[in-house]
């Protein structure tokens, strides 16, 4: 099928300028601008995503993070200058939202008045939680939409043991899985 349409891939899209390379865990990753990564691990405690964020921080790029840790938590693992998006089902403030807010964070991403950023999307399955699967989906697939008009970088964060094989396939299909896993 790639003959009909051509020879066509990412690389043949993407200049050499506009990637960055750093090394987690004696993995060497590029990272190209406008494209969406999926970290996975196999448990929730896993601290990977941290290490990513600060080497893209010190590469120059601001963090925009959503997260579901408390504040206090999240502010000391993740670089300083990050731009923290909260998750709560109770509190109401500014950087703290409902996991149904869907189009919001979409919203907030899409103006992010940053021009080197990456967005940092650890709590997926906590979406789920509150919202239809094709919804989380729909939202994921906008997320990437927003992050990658603007040449930015969008990491989720995927915990294996709660998704399901297939729902993996669908969410991953037009993003690359960086090999940073803890060992």
């Amino acid at each position: 099928m790639l003959n009909e349409c051509g020879d066509f891939s990412m690389e043949d899209k993407i200049s050499e300028d506009k990637k960055v390379q750093i090394k987690i865990n004696e993995h060497i990753v590029d990272i190209y601008l406008g494209a969406k990564y999926f970290v996975h691990t196999n448990r929730t405690d896993e601290r990977v995503h941290f290490l990513l964020s600060h080497k893209l921080a010190e590469k120059g790029f601001v963090p925009v993070i959503f997260t579901r840790e408390k504040e206090e938590t999240a502010r000391a693992k993740y670089p300083k200058n990050s731009n923290l998006y909260l998750f709560n089902t109770v509190l109401k403030q500014p950087h703290i939202f409902s996991p149904k807010s869907l189009d919001y964070l979409v919203r907030i991403v899409g103006e992010t008045r940053y021009t080197n950023f990456f967005v940092l999307f650890d709590c997926l399955d906590y979406l789920l939680l509150y919202n239809e699967k094709k919804e989380v989906f729909r939202f994921a697939e906008r997320l990437y939409d927003a992050v990658s008009g603007r040449q930015a970088v969008l990491i989720f964060l995927i915990c294996l043991p709660l998704f399901e094989p297939r729902d993996l396939a669908l969410l991953e299909r037009f993003g690359e899985v960086l090999p940073l896993a803890e060992e």
